[in-house]
């Protein structure tokens, strides 16, 4: 018991030690399209937006060739990955764990139990996912009729189904929050620029669904992510 206690620690530490960045030591540019994301694995939110992943080099996979262009995209095809922590020492994470990866200079979150491309970047990221949805059927001519719940010839009978849909969602780059990407969390993204605010909420609430993606980037033109210089 002594023993995974101290490993708890020591993971806790390592995140720590991966994360830390001295913006004060560190030159900081405006992120645009042409900004060089490091490959490796994200442990954390923090390890992203600092631009620091686990370097491919400190993962441990001798069944997988380093050199190919999709090396750690083939990573994450495992349920568990072996790295090297800042110290040397071997350490074993959950795939689930991670917060995602970059391939190839394309970011993937962990969301919904998969990694999903994040296609937008920006203080205000956007991206698509799926996600399993289980549909409760009690507006059926019989879904509230026990036995028939568990008929297999009734087209009915299961209340909760479950279907795949897709989802958007809001990345926050100041507190790495995701959300769904609906009209009342856009308008709590933007109240943090009150002059954009005060605009969006000028319109009308038909023209606001419209251009939701529209006022995201205007506030991303107008308030730039600042990342780590390459």
């Amino acid at each position: 018991m002594k023993f995974y206690s101290f490993l708890i620690i020591a993971l806790l530490s390592t995140n720590s030690l991966w994360a830390q960045v001295d913006s004060t030591k560190i030159k900081m540019i405006k992120y645009t399209p042409e900004y060089k994301f490091k490959d490796g694995l994200y442990l954390q939110f923090e390890d992203f937006k600092n631009n620091s992943p686990v370097d491919k080099n400190k993962i441990i996979a001798p069944d997988l060739d380093r050199k190919d262009y999709n090396f750690v995209a083939n990573v994450v095809e495992s349920k568990k990955i072996k790295i090297y922590d800042p110290l040397g020492i071997e350490v074993e994470i959950k795939t689930k764990n991670l917060w995602g990866f970059c391939s190839n200079g394309n970011i993937y979150i962990n969301i919904n139990d998969d990694f999903n491309r994040l296609p937008y970047i920006g203080s205000l990221s956007h991206l698509v996912a799926d996600k399993l949805v289980y549909n409760q059927n009690y507006n059926t001519p019989y879904g509230n009729n026990y036995y028939n719940s568990y008929n297999p010839y009734n087209p009915y009978g299961n209340p909760n189904a479950a279907t795949v849909e897709m989802r958007q969602y809001i990345l926050d780059m100041e507190k790495g929050t995701i959300t769904d990407y609906t009209l009342e969390n856009v308008e709590i993204s933007l109240m943090k620029d009150p002059a954009l605010y005060d605009e969006f909420m000028d319109l009308s609430r038909k023209k606001k669904k419209q251009k939701m993606f529209f006022y995201m980037r205007k506030f991303n033109e107008r308030n730039p992510l600042i990342l780590p210089a390459n």
